[in-house]
């Protein structure tokens, strides 16, 4: 079972590659984890192991995804980028990826959005096109017929995960949590029946991971 990492070598993809290569998912077949990369990247940040893809989300090739199981989305311009780097990375790159999962029958694609992408033109200026572009992929995915989980985190921290969070329909919108709490979340969807098709916001808590996920989904998820 391969898994797809788009945003390998970024600050959030990077930890979720290492925890895939150390602990693997509840899959029966152990996960190989493939890393999405554009021409130039640092390799010394990849997990031992992680097979390589080149490529670029603005000009994607059609067998990417021809034996990929999972596609983990966990790429983003940076939201201080400008308005057209924003569009190309953020919006057009995910949809022609989502686009691109579902012809080739991936089976499940997690995507990393925002708190906030909700009501995006509710959000502060600097990053309200950001926020625009992060809702458009949200829509565009659900609509897709390809199986999902959206995970909208609040502001992230490099601190050491808790292995506790908040999993809600909304949570306080000025908490933060660590990417790695993030990444555990990340990784419990690739493979937990009870998140698909269903959008989760998270934030710090004191609920085990594992709970939280049985409880909100119980209420919210499909």
């Amino acid at each position: 079972m391969r898994v797809l990492v788009v945003g390998a070598t970024g600050p959030t993809g990077r930890i979720i590659c290492h925890r895939l290569q150390e602990n693997g998912t509840d899959f029966s077949d152990r996960a190989e984890v493939v890393a999405f990369l554009p021409p130039i990247f640092d390799a010394s940040v990849l997990a031992p192991l992680t097979q390589r893809r080149i490529g670029d989300l603005e000009n994607l090739t059609p067998g990417l995804l021809d034996d990929i199981a999972v596609v983990v989305f966990a790429a983003a311009s940076v939201s201080k980028t400008d308005f057209e780097k924003t569009v190309d990375v953020d919006r057009k790159g995910a949809i022609a990826l989502i686009d691109l999962a579902r012809e080739s029958g991936v089976r499940h694609f997690v995507m990393l959005s925002a708190k906030g992408a909700d009501d995006p033109d509710n959000t502060e200026d600097a990053i309200r096109h950001y926020m625009q572009a992060k809702r458009a992929v949200d829509d565009y995915l659900i609509a897709s017929g390809v199986s999902y989980t959206i995970c909208r985190p609040v502001r992230l921290t490099n601190d050491s995960g808790t292995g506790r969070v908040t999993i809600a329909k909304t949570v306080d919108p000025i908490a933060k949590i660590s990417r790695e709490d993030l990444a555990d979340v990340m990784i419990i969807a690739m493979t937990h029946t009870a998140l698909q098709d269903c959008i989760i916001e998270l934030g710090p808590g004191t609920t085990p991971i594992d709970l939280a996920i049985a409880s909100y989904s119980a209420e919210n998820c499909s």
